[in-house]
């Protein structure tokens, strides 16, 4: 089943040239998830008894053209598949006029907060869905290979408003973070992201950075080698 909802683009969306900037295109994709849960009867408070939540492993984002201020875009997912361990999951934005500005594939686990653990999929959750087939685009990758020679950016605390209701910065602030480090007029058409693991509240994140050929690479790290995050950014829609 797809679920969609409908939007407007917001100042607060937009970047200096009034387009949807990446970070609130996955803000918007996330929420999108989020709202599809509840609608499923499987959102935060169905969840909460048995300390489970759905957490997001990895994306795969495409922009294929931008979205405009003001513009009424259509949000819309839809999972395409589940196995034991991981649920997969497809996005789109459209514009008002029906043409697709974003597509994305992800990959999601159920993590039992307690234990800050993975657990395998429920049958009574997954059988709350219908799945749809998955969007025409490249196979996902789950992780984000980088490179050799990553240099070291000033390392920054997580600062308390990109914590979320998990008690754990939120997953666009990561993108958000990542961002400051992209090159002056760098052209995004592909982002890829790896969770490894959590930040708190005043955790220290020591950025590592590399660009190569159209690709930029962001390791946001715990300083001990161990990486929260790493993102790989190219100006190639290709794979």
């Amino acid at each position: 089943m797809i679920y969609s909802y409908e939007r407007r683009i917001a100042m607060s969306d937009v970047d200096e040239d009034w387009k949807l900037n990446p970070a609130s295109a996955l803000d918007m994709l996330q929420n999108c998830a989020m709202f599809h849960t509840v609608a499923a009867g499987s959102g935060p408070s169905d969840l909460k008894a048995d300390h489970l939540a759905w957490v997001i492993n990895s994306w795969n984002v495409y922009f294929d053209r931008p979205c405009d201020f003001l513009d009424t875009v259509r949000l819309s997912t839809w999972p395409h598949d589940f196995d034991r361990v991981f649920a997969h999951r497809n996005f789109t934005i459209e514009n008002s006029r029906g043409e697709t500005c974003v597509r994305a594939d992800s990959v999601w686990i159920l993590m039992q907060m307690e234990k800050q653990m993975p657990t395998r999929m429920r049958k009574e959750l997954v059988a709350r869905y219908e799945t749809t087939p998955r969007l025409d685009m490249p196979p996902m990758e789950r992780r984000v290979k980088l490179p050799q020679g990553m240099e070291a950016r000033p390392a920054f605390f997580v600062p308390h408003f990109a914590v979320d209701a998990n008690h754990h910065t939120n997953n666009v602030w990561y993108i958000r973070f990542a961002l400051e480090y992209l090159p002056e007029g760098f052209r995004l058409r592909r982002l890829r992201v790896e969770y490894a693991k959590s930040a708190r509240y005043r955790d220290q994140i020591h950025p590592l950075v590399r660009q190569e050929d159209g690709m930029f690479w962001v390791a946001l790290t715990d300083g001990d080698g161990k990486s929260f995050v790493n993102l790989e950014f190219s100006e190639s829609a290709a794979k």
